[in-house]
């Protein structure tokens, strides 16, 4: 197994779980089919890549690398000189290390050939349901619930209006007031008739 990830299942929605296999290529196929077997399969895609000619690259760079080494190696046993010892010594660690980097990619290619990468994403069959009430008793336990529920939001909501509402029924009592004096003072101030 080169990877796993899992996803709890939640309010109706199934958990699932995500697998990476690395399977040997001469047994892909009766893997897949043994896979198929253990449920519903839904969808399979296969991909390949061919890396014949890149394998034929790297072999190719790395026979040539490998002469050229050798080459030097020959050279160094037979240098008098130190300058030209030092130089060829430098020639062959530069040479040594593109070795081992072209080496590690033949590895790697061999790996790919030889390993298949399988992604299968599990999930269950079917639906999660949500529990409904069996019986009187769960009928009454969720009413009950739901009583409470609903007379807690409206308590709730009441409390968030009040201070409007405290608000609004200053601003009426003021209002009002202000009507009242206005009327009074408009009864006081009518015209009275003078007697001549």
């Amino acid at each position: 197994m080169d990877g796993r990830s899992e996803r709890a299942g939640s309010q109706g929605h199934a958990g699932t779980a995500s697998l990476t296999l690395r399977i040997p290529a001469a047994k892909l196929d009766t893997t897949l089919a043994a896979l198929k077997g253990l449920g519903r399969t839904d969808r399979v895609s296969t991909s390949s890549t061919d890396v014949t000619s890149r394998t034929q690259d790297l072999d190719a760079r790395i026979t040539a690398l490998r002469a050229t080494i050798q080459r030097l190696i020959e050279l160094e046993k037979r240098a008098t000189d130190t300058s030209d010892l030092v130089e060829i010594e430098t020639a062959i660690g530069d040479r040594q290390g593109d070795l081992e980097s072209l080496e590690a990619q033949q590895r790697g290619l061999a790996d790919q050939v030889a390993m298949s990468t399988i992604t299968m994403t599990l999930q269950p069959t079917g639906t999660v349901v949500e529990s409904t009430p069996a019986g009187f008793g769960d009928g009454l336990a969720t009413g009950w619930s739901a009583f409470v529920a609903f007379w807690g939001a409206t308590l709730v909501a009441l409390g968030m209006a009040l201070p409007w509402l405290l608000l609004l029924a200053l601003l009426g009592a003021i209002a009002l007031g202000v009507v009242a004096i206005v009327r009074r003072r408009a009864r006081n101030a009518v015209v009275r008739p003078t007697r001549g």
